[in-house]
Formats: C-alpha cells, structure tokens, sequence
C-alpha cells in the first residue's frame, strides 16, 4: 500500500500544485502540508477531505496508485 503522503506528493506534482497553493486553498499550513507528505502526521478527516476537493483527488486515482503500487 502507498503511503498517505506518497499519494498526496505525488498527485500535487501531476497537477503542478505547490504546497504553498494547497495550504492557501485548504487553509492549512504549509509545513502541515509537508509533514503528511513525509509521514510525519495523517491529516484529520476535514483535512483530507479539504486537501482531496482542492487537488479533485478521487476514489479511482487511488485506485490508480494503487495498481502502479503493485497492490492490484
């Protein structure tokens, strides 16, 4: 299973999203960003789903990752 924060990471890169856009359009802070991307914390269910409706993150892109995870 691919980490939490792998997804996070790697789902801002393909839709070219700082951590900084992220932050400003979730409200949170950008070193909250950077600490799920790292492991270092999970986000709060309201966080998740803030982080997910701001990068149009959905079940089936998991899904994705998951088989390029070799999880499939």
């Amino acid at each position: 299973m691919i980490p939490w924060g792998t997804r996070l990471r790697v789902l801002r890169a393909l839709r070219d999203i700082s951590q900084e856009d992220i932050a400003a359009a979730t409200g949170l802070a950008r070193v909250t960003i950077s600490s799920y991307e790292v492991g270092r914390s999970l986000p709060s269910v309201e966080s998740e789903h803030a982080i997910r409706q701001a990068l149009g993150w959905t079940p089936e892109m998991d899904a994705a990752l998951e088989k390029l995870g070799g999880d499939a």
